[in-house]
Parts: structure tokens; sequence; C-alpha cells
């Protein structure tokens, strides 16, 4: 399994999955970001959670 993961702007980054899925990850505004999306640890927790 392979994924991408890219910079958009600021501390927002965009992953895409294998299977073409895309998320969006950013950082709370008072860490740069523009809260568009979960945190990058928000989305490791959530991927163990969801894991096999």
């Amino acid at each position: 399994m392979k994924i991408k993961v890219g910079w958009s702007d600021g501390m927002s980054f965009v992953g895409t999955s294998d299977s073409g899925y895309q998320i969006m990850m950013d950082a709370p505004a008072e860490f740069g970001g523009l809260d568009k999306g979960p945190r990058p640890m928000e989305m490791l927790l959530l991927g163990v959670g969801g894991g096999r």
C-alpha cells in the first residue's frame, strides 16, 4: 500500500490513498493553520482505530 502526502498551503496537507481518496489535514489557527481538516496525529489515531 502506498500513500502520497503533499503540502497544500500554510500548515495544510492533502493525503491521497492508493484507491484515490483524498483528505485534507491542517493545524488549528493558533498554530498557523486554517482548521480545514483533522490534525495529522488525529488521522494517525483514526487509522489505528480502524485498522484490521
